[in-house]
């Protein structure tokens, strides 16, 4: 395996991973900004919904981005076929676990439950073998 190869995986996953993180934000602030159950949690916490949104965009950023770099090293070791078998296992367990606490999966649910299999499945496989 070259230094090329790697670093091409490494930034696959982190191209990914931002990708992801600011998918799963733009639907957190969806749901802040027309839930009125979340709008009143916040107001409740003396805290201003912009501070918030800054907040949670930091935190998705750093976690998506590690993810997809530890997605990236992942994928130099699997392989192609093996890495997004494995990716959609994950998925799918996180899907049966979402299942399990809420009983039901909203729309937002299955949107962030996709986009890292679309992303982290599909789209660093390709971007690591250009």
């Amino acid at each position: 395996m070259s230094d090329n190869e790697t670093v091409r995986a490494l930034i696959a996953g982190w191209f990914s991973g931002v990708g992801v993180a600011f998918i799963t934000m733009a639907l957190l602030l969806i749901v802040l900004v027309r839930d009125p159950k979340w709008r009143a949690r916040v107001a409740r916490s003396n805290l201003k919904l912009p501070l918030v949104g800054v907040i949670a965009l930091n935190a998705l950023m750093l976690f998506w981005t590690l993810v997809g770099l530890v997605f990236g090293a992942l994928y130099l070791g699997l392989g192609q076929p093996t890495f997004s078998i494995t990716v959609s296992i994950i998925t799918l367990i996180a899907t049966g676990g979402c299942f399990f606490v809420r009983g039901v999966l909203d729309w937002t649910t299955r949107i962030v439950l996709l986009t890292p299999l679309i992303l982290f499945g599909g789209l660093l496989p390709a971007l690591a073998a250009l």
